[in-house]
């Protein structure tokens, strides 16, 4: 086509042609200038002089004449002109538009074309873009935060730090919040001198600075912030986290005063006791921003070990029981001995609640105090709810050597209590004790065992048992594998802890299950939300599902692979099927509404959800989802 007639397709009502003529313009080169020109003479505003500019755009590398029509532009009516016009000329670095650049960044009346005008002073590095950048920042007075953002675009995009330096003590907040989050994004260490600013929001500003980039130059400077008070919580856990990271003695120390600090949240203080309980093992997960940045350089456990000690008589008579279980889980974490007879007075203290004399009965059993576990596991056996009794179970053996309770609780207790009973038996080795399993087993094997004990016997016998026992056992799984369904996955059927399973749901990310499935208005939207699942399936439905998805799939959720008359193709869900249509939800070309009379064919898809993704966990896993997924009403 002639470029004529090329520039009339610039005023076509379809994007597409007009972009195509646009980009055959662009690559006749300079002789297209002249009619991108004229485009953007006319009088009124179409989307035919943003193709103009973008093609201009387009030559100005090889052709510098093109320049002229884009600063001519810069001066026009229509503002997304204007604002486009600033795009191109600060793209190309066109130093005879920078003057006009500075101008609009200053005082353009229209937000889109300041925006434009800000990001493109920066590509040009000059010191003199400093002050309409600053007057844009100042005027914008952090309202709009596309208006901020491309400020700090610009001031970012000037490179020189001494320049940046020169704003930070700026007058104005908004201007000091620009230069702050230009230091950001230069990952500049001088960021820190934010954290004694007068403005709260620029202190929490520089602290997620320094902590989420993160910027490890500044990282003490966050940390030394541990002796301020007037923070807030935002600030105050990053605080926390930076002591975390840097992980010496003084750090510890200053997390043990943080947590004695009374002026703070229970929170922070509970946080900071948290931060001592991993000192020795650090996540590789940053424990604010969640993502992967590992903490480097050795560390100490005796120094949060001391740091704990120094905390404890300021705190072990606090009435927040959320400090007492942080205090408690920091004791258990670096091995504090001395804190034996406070776990054993924490379990015997029936003020706390069970699940507080819990986490100290598990404490103490694993500082390894026989005496004291002794007269815990008696305390807790004689006074606790079902939580802390299924607990003494576990440490039965090792404190008392004696197996009656245990058969009591085989006998007569509820199920956890009969799981906690096995588990106990998994440290015992005597003679008696797997006289006790070779019974149990011969339950199972009998089918008078109960179904939710399976697995917790299985895994005993595979650890601890006699080849006699494991054979038994061996025997039992293969004949699962020939008569149920499920195989050898049917001890996943009951005996599940639903919370545990919840954790699983939300959390695991190997199996992901909220991405694609709702539960409390949580989750994806691929598959069907579950709520209520239990009310309208039976458990064995739920596990059938996890291990073969493309058994049964759920109404509204199944998929199709439809072939049309006119040789087209189309895959989706339907969502709806009568006898002349299907609505089709396809993830590329949205619903659809085909008519059956055009159909050629059509094939059954797979599940959304993928073949083997049960593999991802361990059978007591498995178990716990399914009791999760079990209690949904």
């Amino acid at each position: 086509r002639e470029l004529n007639e090329l520039s009339e397709l610039l005023t076509h009502p379809d994007m597409r042609i007009r972009q195509e003529a646009q980009f055959e313009m662009a690559q006749r080169g300079g002789s297209s200038i002249e009619y991108f020109s004229n485009t953007l003479k006319q009088a009124g505003f179409h989307f035919s002089k943003l193709h103009a500019l973008w093609g201009l755009g387009q030559i100005l590398s090889t052709e510098s004449s093109a320049a002229g029509p884009v600063l001519d532009a810069l001066y026009a009516a229509e503002e997304e002109v204007r604002g486009q016009a600033a795009k191109v000329a600060g793209n190309h670095r066109l130093e005879k538009a920078f003057g006009r650049l500075a101008a609009l960044c200053a005082n353009d009346p229209s937000p889109r074309v300041r925006f434009f005008a800000a990001v493109a002073l920066g590509k040009f590095g000059h010191k003199e873009a400093l002050a309409p950048l600053a007057a844009m920042l100042e005027a914008n007075g952090n309202r709009d935060p596309y208006l901020r953002h491309a400020g700090v675009m610009g001031l970012a995009g000037l490179q020189d730090f001494r320049w940046l330096q020169e704003i930070a003590s700026h007058p104005s907040s908004a201007v000091r919040m620009g230069a702050l989050l230009a230091m950001r994004r230069l990952e500049r260490p001088e960021v820190a001198q934010f954290l004694k600013d007068a403005d709260e929001l620029l202190v929490t500003e520089a602290a997620r600075a320094i902590n989420d980039v993160p910027i490890e130059a500044a990282m003490r400077d966050l940390a030394d912030l541990a002796s301020s008070q007037n923070l807030n919580e935002p600030t105050w856990r990053r605080v926390v986290n930076a002591n975390f990271r840097l992980g010496r003695e003084e750090y510890a120390d200053q997390l043990g005063q943080i947590a004695v600090n009374e002026s703070l949240e229970l929170a922070i203080r509970a946080e900071a006791l948290e931060a001592l309980s991993q000192w020795g093992s650090p996540s590789g997960r940053d424990r604010i921003t969640g993502i992967w940045s590992p903490v480097s350089g050795y560390r100490s456990i005796e120094d949060a070990k001391r740091a704990v000690q120094s905390a404890m008589p300021r705190l072990v008579e606090h009435p927040s029981q959320e400090m007492i279980v942080a205090l408690i889980s920091a004791v258990e974490a670096v091995g504090l001995d001395t804190a034996a007879p406070w776990l054993l007075g924490t379990v015997r203290n029936d003020t706390l609640s069970d699940s507080t004399r819990t986490t100290a009965l598990k404490a103490l059993g694993n500082l390894d105090d026989e005496d004291l576990l002794k007269q815990a596991v008696e305390i807790a056996l004689e006074t606790g709810d079902r939580r802390l009794r299924r607990e003494a179970l576990q440490w039965q053996e090792q404190s008392a050597g004696s197996l009656q309770t245990l058969k009591e609780s085989l006998e007569n207790g509820d199920l956890s209590e009969k799981q906690a009973a096995i588990a106990s038996l998994a440290r015992d080795t005597s003679r008696e004790a797997m006289a006790l399993v070779d019974a149990l087993t011969d339950q199972m094997t009998n089918g008078a065992l109960d179904q939710g004990l399976q697995l917790d016997l299985l895994e005993l016998i595979e650890s601890k048992g006699s080849p006699e026992l494991q054979a038994k056992a061996k025997a039992y799984t293969d004949k699962l594998v020939q008569q149920s369904p499920f195989k050898e996955f049917a001890v996943t059927l009951a005996g599940g802890d639903a919370e545990a399973g919840r954790r699983i749901f939300f959390e695991r990310e190997e199996v992901a299950c909220m991405r694609c499935h709702k539960v409390d208005g949580n989750g994806g939207d691929v598959g069907p939300a579950l709520n209520g699942l239990v009310t309208k399936q039976s458990i064995h439905y739920i596990l059938e599902s996890i291990l073969y998805p493309n058994n049964a799939i759920a109404e509204g959720y199944e998929s199709v692979l439809i072939e049309t008359k006119d040789d087209n193709f189309y895959a989706g869900v339907i969502k709806e099927e009568d006898g002349d249509k299907i609505i089709l939800n396809s993830p590329e070309d949205g619903i659809l509404t085909l008519k059956k009379s055009n159909i050629a064919s059509r094939e059954k898809g797979l599940s959304g959800m993928p073949e083997g993704l049960y593999l991802m966990l361990s059978k007591r896993e498995l178990r716990d989802l399914v009791a999760f997924l079990g209690s949904l009403k």
